[in-house]
């Protein structure tokens, strides 16, 4: 029968067919945020790979390799959530949320477009439009993303408007999304490095939030002020989530 992997491939060969994706921006992403992952002490592979062991990798699933599919991990995350007026009884040090989104697109894969990830733009747009954002690549300071493959990240680029649709590869090559790149994603390695399934998308949550109180160690982004968290889940990209968080103005 279909597997979440299966259908992550099929949407994967749909998007590189239409756009004619080449490898390398994949195995870019790869390598960045295994790179990134050796300053977290929470990751759960902290081995750095190359450009070529990605595409030396065995193919999985095509056109997935190994290198490019996150691994199985184990794991849990807890954030606490109040009102405004209680937080500020824990100081002043806190991550806010200052928009949020959600959609779910059409269950049977065949009636949608796998190329591109339709539900996470809508998630999207609302977020920002509560947030106040309207040039997400200029106003958001990091990102983390659900990757669920290397190749779904460039889709998340694409969806959330970091980039034109089918140019995500180019911002992977450009070291755009890079920890030294004006967009830097992913800084805790990802879900490429960490995956415990059922937490994985809080997880990005919590990073995010992580990074605007300036509590990330060696994985902080400068002078990150907003930061973008991102999920999805259900048969190639079904459904999606978007979170803006901010620090105290």
């Amino acid at each position: 029968g279909m597997t979440l992997s299966m259908a992550n491939a099929l949407q994967v060969s749909r998007y590189v067919d239409k756009y004619r994706v080449g490898e390398e921006g994949a195995a870019e992403v790869a390598r960045k945020n295994r790179s990134n992952a050796m300053n977290n002490p929470h990751a759960h592979l902290r081995k750095e790979v190359t450009g070529q062991e990605v595409l030396a990798s065995k193919v999985l699933f095509w056109p997935l390799k190994e290198l490019q599919l996150p691994p199985r991990s184990d794991g849990v995350c807890v954030l606490l959530l109040a009102s405004e007026e209680k937080a500020r009884r824990f100081g002043n040090n806190h991550a806010w949320i200052r928009g949020l989104g959600w959609a779910a697109d059409t269950f049977w894969m065949g009636d949608r477009d796998l190329s591109q990830i339709t539900c996470l733009s809508s998630a999207a747009q609302k977020a920002y439009a509560m947030a106040g954002i309207t040039d997400p690549k200029e106003q958001i300071d990091v990102a983390e993303l659900h990757d669920i493959t290397a190749y779904h990240e460039l889709m998340e680029y694409e969806a959330l408007g970091f980039c034109e649709v089918g140019e995500g590869t180019t911002l992977a090559q450009r070291g755009i999304t890079s920890m030294s790149g004006p967009l830097p994603v992913n800084p805790s390695g990802g879900v490429l490095s960490s995956n415990p399934v059922f937490t994985s998308g809080l997880v990005r949550v919590a990073e995010a939030a992580i990074q605007v109180m300036g509590k990330g160690g060696n994985r902080q982004v400068n002078g990150a002020r907003t930061a973008l968290a991102q999920s999805i889940s259900g048969f190639a990209s079904q459904i999606s989530s978007v979170f803006v968080l901010g620090r105290e103005q």
